[in-house]
């Protein structure tokens, strides 16, 4: 019974009275009312849930549960197993027989039955969850090797006899059994399905994470040409929620996003990530990818431009505010304020007040902001975004202003009145920003030798 359940699971196409979801997506097989369900979770933690034998059958449901998957492709180079027959379904071979013996050892029913007193013992539960952390769940997928090494120069080179030992196995055998303990399940399942032309099976939508689990595996395996069609529907869907900023949709938005526009070749999102990147990192983007739960496949060459893009804009932003302090701590007057109520004698003491005031509301604002003392390259901890907010929030006040404040009448003064700090960062910010403007897809590709 275990290893009919887990075929269900597994291979649903033979099953025409089972129902899956993929990602969210749900679509009944055969037609007619699904009498059982099985959902393939598209998140972290890879696993099977499936449910099976309906109440209105009178069954009891028992739930089975696959955690910490691990995919193994079984690819027969007479490529029975997985074939497409006249109706498109998955034919029936002896070789399923395999995965039923060694999958039914691998499925274990969650939970335990009550005791007489209606509750489940503490320390056999524990005892169940640490067996089940220790096991290692497999899940097989027999593959046609023929069908793999056509789409897939990956597998192509892989099963070259003289290359590799799986090569060697399938010359010996006519089979060879490939762990793929890095790849999702529920991706690989659904490229396995797209290779082998199972188009009925593969979902139309699916959530951002499964969609990057699958630009990894496209481009592990380099299977663009054979997901395009797929791939532009999942990111139009995905798109609905594509995000504008990090402070707004997080990192891990942004670098899913980064990932799937650069596998699969999205101009204008490739774009507007790598600028939300360059702008509103408080880090380099490797030190944010080495810290994500993504082991995205982006090149050297992508990662090191939009990090010295970042540290170039932080220099020159924290270059114009170290030299607007310096400038007010020259012997040079900066205030060239003349207010009419002082004599010709008393304005060169009121422009010293009026610059030793400016300079001093310049340390306190850059205080409050965390720019002082200022920050050194690699900004650990700032943005080019968070140093052009802080700069419009500077609320700078110098004496030329408290004077004009307690006139008591109407004066020409304020315009009169020259100081550096006016809008002098924000003039510098604006043309700093305007080279932020993310990268252009085509010229990297072109540098990494994928064009």
């Amino acid at each position: 019974m275990h290893n009919e359940r887990f075929l269900r699971a597994l291979f649903p196409q033979q099953f025409p009275d089972a129902r899956i979801e993929v990602g969210g997506e749900a679509g009944c097989r055969g037609g007619g009312e699904a009498e059982g369900r099985g959902e393939v979770d598209g998140g972290s933690g890879w696993g099977f849930v499936v449910d099976f034998g309906g109440e209105g059958e009178g069954g009891r449901q028992k739930k089975k549960k696959i955690e910490g998957a691990v995919a193994v492709l079984s690819l027969d180079d007479s490529a029975i197993g997985i074939e497409t027959g006249t109706d498109g379904e998955v034919g029936e071979t002896e070789t399923e027989t395999e995965a039923e013996t060694e999958a039914e050892t691998e499925v274990e029913v969650e939970g335990e039955a009550p005791g007489e007193d209606g509750y489940v013992g503490n320390a056999e539960r524990g005892r169940e969850k640490e067996e089940r952390e220790e096991e290692l769940r497999e899940i097989h997928m027999l593959v046609s090797s023929k069908h793999m090494v056509l789409v897939s120069p990956v597998f192509k080179a892989m099963l070259q006899w003289s290359n590799f030992k799986e090569g060697y196995a399938a010359k010996a055998h006519g089979k060879v059994e490939v762990p793929l303990p890095d790849d999702d399940p529920d991706a690989m399942r659904i490229l396995v399905d797209i290779v082998h032309c199972h188009h009925k099976d593969v979902p139309r939508k699916v959530k951002l994470g499964l969609l990057t689990h699958l630009a990894v595996l496209v481009d592990k395996y380099q299977l663009h040409d054979a997901v395009q069609i797929y791939s532009d529907m999942w990111i139009s869907h995905a798109k609905k929620r594509f995000p504008s900023s990090m402070a707004e949709d997080g990192v891990e938005a942004c670098l899913q996003w980064l990932c799937i526009s650069w596998v699969f070749e999205k101009h204008r999102e490739f774009t507007s990530m790598t600028r939300i990147f360059q702008q509103e990192s408080t880090q380099g983007l490797s030190s944010i990818i080495s810290d994500s739960a993504w082991v995205i496949p982006i090149p050297s060459n992508v990662v090191e431009h939009i990090e010295q893009d970042r540290i170039r804009a932080l220099d020159e932003a924290i270059s114009a505010l170290r030299n607007t302090m310096e400038s007010y701590q020259t012997s040079t007057l900066i205030c060239r304020g003349r207010p009419t109520h002082l004599s010709m004698d008393e304005i060169p003491q009121h422009n010293k007040q009026c610059d030793a005031m400016a300079l001093g509301m310049l340390i306190k604002e850059a205080i409050y902001h965390n720019l002082y003392p200022l920050p050194e390259a690699p900004y650990t901890g700032h943005s080019f975004v968070s140093v052009y907010d802080s700069y419009q929030n500077f609320n700078i006040k110098n004496a030329c202003e408290v004077v004009l404040l307690c006139s008591s009448r109407p004066s020409q003064e304020v315009n009169e009145t020259k100081h550096i700090f006016g809008g002098y960062l924000m003039d510098l910010m604006v043309p700093i920003e305007k080279e932020l403007c993310g990268l252009d897809l085509d010229g990297f590709k072109v540098s990494s030798g994928l064009v």
